[in-house]
């Protein structure tokens, strides 16, 4: 016999309906479902996540290229080319110095031509991140300081934000977004 104050075990309950224990299966398909909504979420905004950071990236990489440009050219007293290439894995910006296209390539090697001294490189862009420019090269001169011509060279994300690097006269660079303030860059 049972005493009144022992716990019902599932035999105990013949003719009366007992409390199962376990999930039923549709809480299981209900939890499922929300966990897969759940992850849609967030795979959605991990994408835009990295996304924003490989921009990021290949932006603080051509500024690093810009600016230092700036000082090669002071520094060997010779004028300092910029050139955005493009090749089969992306486009790239290129320093060097001698005369436009003289250094050319982005995937893995840098090819010049005689006379032509590669300075530097940026990684070629991810497959996500695209580049324009209003101009194809400029030309950092030593003895005037400046950098002729005057430009702007773009950075768009695929179903993104874009970044210009605006290069003036003087050879400042801003960097800036026209879509707004966005992942520290102000609105142009």
């Amino acid at each position: 016999m049972h005493s009144p104050t022992a716990p019902h075990l599932v035999a105990d309950c013949p003719g009366r309906r007992c409390r199962s224990r376990g999930w039923s299966l549709l809480e299981l398909l209900l939890a499922l479902a929300l966990a897969a909504a759940l992850s849609a979420a967030a795979w959605a905004q991990l994408a835009q996540w990295l996304g924003m950071r490989r921009l990021q990236a290949a932006s603080a990489d051509w500024a690093r290229v810009m600016m230092s440009a700036r000082q090669w050219s002071f520094e060997l007293q010779h004028p300092v080319r910029l050139d955005l290439s493009t090749g089969p894995l992306g486009s790239c910006l290129v320093a060097h110095t001698g005369q436009r296209g003289d250094c050319a390539g982005c995937s893995g090697h840098t090819v010049c031509r005689a006379g032509a001294q590669l300075l530097a490189r940026t990684a070629a862009l991810p497959p996500d991140v695209s580049a324009t420019a209003n101009i194809a090269s400029q030309v950092w001169n030593p003895g005037t300081r400046t950098v002729s011509p005057a430009g702007t060279l773009r950075l768009h994300l695929s179903k993104g934000p874009t970044v210009h690097h605006i290069v003036n006269l003087t050879g400042r660079l801003r960097r800036c977004s026209p879509d707004g303030p966005s992942a520290g860059w102000p609105a142009c």
